[in-house]
């Protein structure tokens, strides 16, 4: 098993996805951007959804491992009812590709 001295804890574990996505050039890595499920309602987000950002996306918690709390949603509804029974207040949303 190799390790990488340039993420926290070698990237082994609790090394934030983003940080660890950021390694990557961005012809290699989906559209990404980290939200604050606190912030689910804002103007910010109807804006993302309507014209930068569609759905489906991917969230995944910032800093879990092993897929726990992966999930893809479709809708704003989805999203909201994620950010309700999330047990984490970060997340990484990527849009969804499929290939």
């Amino acid at each position: 098993m190799g390790c990488n001295p340039g993420l926290p804890f070698s990237g082994l574990f609790l090394c934030p996805k983003n940080i660890a996505l950021d390694q990557l050039h961005a012809n290699y890595r989906p559209k990404s951007f980290l939200l604050d499920l606190n912030q689910v309602t804002t103007p910010e987000i109807d804006r993302l959804i309507s014209d930068e950002f569609p759905f489906p996306w991917v969230l995944k918690p910032v800093a879990r491992e092993r897929g726990v709390g992966v999930e893809k949603v479709t809708n704003y509804q989805a999203l909201e009812h994620y950010a309700k029974q999330a047990q984490h207040n970060e997340v990484l949303v990527q849009e969804f590709l499929t290939h």
